[in-house]
């Protein structure tokens, strides 16, 4: 399930205590650049394949940085980030 494009940029507004970036390599270092804006499938810890999505924000100022966790997608728990290596681009 998606949710809408409205509804992901409000919430990316209200966040004023958190600063989103356009692309993962401006937080860390990595292989994949994912940015804001592509089309990627998430794949869960059980191995399920869901999607296609869009890469709402890339941020590491929330609470689940520490665990790895900074990309937004406008799945139905859009305010949950994910982790970079749950993602495929598409």
């Amino acid at each position: 399930m998606t949710t809408s494009r409205r509804t992901t940029d409000e919430w990316i507004k209200s966040r004023q205590d958190m600063t989103f970036v356009e692309r993962l390599s401006d937080i860390q270092e990595t292989d994949r650049d994912i940015k804001v804006g592509d089309r990627v499938m998430f794949t869960n810890v059980g191995g399920f394949t869901f999607g296609p999505f869009e890469v709402i924000g890339i941020s590491k100022d929330n609470e689940l940085w520490k665990y790895g966790r900074c990309v937004f997608l406008n799945k139905d728990s859009y305010w949950y980030p994910c982790k970079p290596e749950e993602l495929t681009l598409i």
